[in-house]
């Protein structure tokens, strides 16, 4: 590859090779504001730069829209590779604000990219919000796997993060785990669930809705049934007499052994019922 493509980028004037990299960093392609804006941010000659790498054939227009590609997908991993780590987290970072200023600058999901240059110019301070926003996106689009993606890498850096207004990581796992259950890898949802249980030091009702996740995950895996009541068992214990969505919860989760014992299982499906509509007259008379 580099005998290929390393003498062309060698060859590039500075300006040719800041906009071949922008391009590159952007995914290959890059609309042709995005470029100019991002391109002031860092104080490069934009117009002599495309110029120059249209003439040298590294660049090329984009039919569909007013931008340029990377002439190849290998050119455009050869600028990622040898561009300097810090002129890089820089472009990211312009690239990221640019795109946050003005979504439709983006080439498909804004978030998406958002997260992407936020992830790689190393804001550790605002990578979590932007991989959630990522995540929410993928779920509008109905992209399950995406969203798990994203929650997943969000997971990983948590710990790294040391805002105090970042985002539970119990909340992110649960979050997870729904996902990885849509997209059929039970048992990295189970995972997840389990990780959840032991994350935010969180009691009471609270614990016990991620106990309730998990059951639920069993149950529906090749898991033995003991597993998904010890789970159930357990929630029990943390919810009380708590009266809320939790309590609804429980008992919806106390039905399912309606083929083994159907009286049980009508008993707690009545009063699931009595109590999801105790608290929706709740609600009601409280918004009166």
């Amino acid at each position: 590859i580099d005998r290929v493509f390393g003498d062309v980028l060698r060859g590039l004037d500075s300006a040719a090779a800041d906009v071949l990299t922008l391009c590159a960093l952007a995914g290959g392609g890059i609309r042709h504001e995005l470029l100019q804006r991002a391109g002031t941010a860092l104080s490069i000659d934009v117009g002599s730069g495309v110029e120059s790498a249209l003439g040298r054939e590294v660049l090329v227009r984009r039919p569909e829209s007013p931008g340029y590609a990377c002439r190849h997908p290998l050119l455009a991993d050869v600028a990622v590779a040898v561009a300097d780590a810090d002129k890089a987290k820089r472009m990211h970072h312009a690239l990221a604000r640019e795109l946050e200023a003005d979504p439709a600058l983006a080439s498909s999901s804004p978030a998406a990219e958002i997260a992407h240059h936020v992830s790689r110019s190393g804001d550790d301070a605002r990578v979590l919000d932007a991989l959630v926003a990522a995540a929410d996106e993928a779920d509008r689009l109905g992209s399950p796997s995406a969203a798990l993606a994203h929650l997943e890498n969000a997971i990983h850096r948590h710990p790294r993060v040391g805002s105090m207004s970042k985002p539970a990581l119990g909340a992110l796992l649960m979050r997870a785990a729904y996902a990885a259950e849509v997209t059929g890898r039970n048992r990295d949802a189970v995972r997840l669930a389990r990780q959840a249980l032991s994350a935010d030091g969180v009691s009471g009702p609270e614990l016990g809705t991620r106990h309730l996740l998990l059951a639920e995950l069993l149950r529906r895996g090749h898991h033995p049934p003991s597993e998904a009541d010890a789970a159930v068992e357990r929630a029990a214990e943390l919810i009380g007499d708590h009266a809320g969505p939790a309590t609804v919860q429980l008992r919806l989760a106390q039905c399912w052994h309606w083929d083994t014992d159907p009286e049980a299982a009508l008993v707690h499906g009545r009063r699931a019922i009595e109590q999801a509509e105790a608290i929706s007259a709740k609600i009601g008379r409280a918004h009166v």
